[in-house]
């Protein structure tokens, strides 16, 4: 529905010192969309900034978009 599409494309504020993120199910978090189009759902959810929080199920989940933090976070 339109309306589930708005929410998907709504940022959410920071929560608890968390990065923003797309909203997710109380449940199953995000996983269901991530594991429906992994590619996708990294790509549509880029636009929440350079650190991302995703909830999977048992799992906080930080995706980190800007090269240079990939490479700090690799290196150290």
């Amino acid at each position: 529905s339109s309306e589930r599409a708005a929410a998907d494309q709504t940022p959410l504020a920071p929560r608890g010192g968390r990065p923003p993120g797309p909203p997710g199910g109380l449940i199953l978090g995000n996983l269901p969309a991530f594991a429906a189009d992994i590619l996708g759902f990294l790509t549509r959810y880029a636009g929440y900034g350079d650190t991302v929080y995703l909830r999977l199920p048992g799992r906080d989940v930080f995706v980190l978009n800007r090269p240079a933090d990939i490479e700090t976070v690799l290196l150290t």
